[in-house]
């Protein structure tokens, strides 16, 4: 009798393993470099504001640390590509991958989120990733690359591309004040803040892994699984 009264409440403190070490790091130094680019990158298209700039050392050294931390970014991201291609080309299948009954999700996405006891699990769907975190991992590549892109072209002499630097410009400050949108909302998530989300930051944080409980309301086929030990899914980007 014993065994069995305490067993609900085990399974109710049981963890799963979200993020591997590797992929923990790697997030860690994409959200800092990113964080960094963001300010930096604000500081310099604000030039009326010369306070921001002045914490970098004033607009030049802003603007060249903007720069070669973005090339240093662009460089880990081939890297990334290159030695981890597998886990690279899972994480992207996994974010592009629909199913027509991903619709019903959303609509049971605000009570799953926001019930503030017990909250309930949104309707079923599959993947490692739920339909609003696929949608969120497309929307940051695209915005990453755009900035990317863009920024390569920003950092060239502007004399040997006059016709498209003020473009790249104009399109560089639109993503990166969407690119800013997408993070806030990820950070609201990722912070646990709302009910539906308790503890959902140790799948990037600590050690990992997220409560059982969460994990069946937010990845409830993932969470289903079979797990060979501990080892399964350790690594995911």
């Amino acid at each position: 009798m014993s065994d069995r009264r305490h067993a609900p409440d085990h399974a109710a403190r049981a963890r799963l393993p979200r993020n591997g070490r590797r992929a923990r790091w790697l997030h860690a130094l994409v959200y800092l470099t990113t964080v960094f680019l963001a300010y930096s990158g604000i500081a310099v298209l604000e030039e009326g504001h010369p306070g921001l700039a002045s914490v970098l050392g004033g607009h030049v050294p802003a603007a060249t640390s903007h720069r070669w931390v973005g090339y240093g970014l662009l460089v880990v991201a081939f890297l990334v590509v290159v030695m981890w291609w597998h886990a690279a080309g899972r994480f992207l299948n996994d974010s592009v991958h629909f199913r027509r009954s991903d619709v019903s999700w959303f609509a049971g996405y605000p009570r799953m989120a926001l019930a503030r006891r017990r909250p309930a699990p949104a309707p079923h769907h599959y993947g490692h990733f739920d339909p609003g975190q696929r949608i969120f991992n497309i929307l940051l590549l695209l915005a990453l690359v755009v900035l990317g892109a863009t920024g390569v072209v920003l950092g060239m002499p502007e004399r040997f591309v006059p016709a498209v630097f003020g473009w790249s410009l104009r399109i560089h400050k639109l993503t990166t004040w969407v690119l800013l949108g997408l993070l806030a909302g990820h950070l609201l998530l990722a912070s646990g803040m709302l009910p539906g989300y308790r503890g959902v930051w140790r799948a990037m944080h600590r050690d990992g892994r997220v409560p059982a409980a969460t994990a069946g309301r937010l990845w409830p086929h993932w969470a289903g699984e079979p797990r060979a030990g501990e080892r399964v899914g350790a690594d995911r980007p």
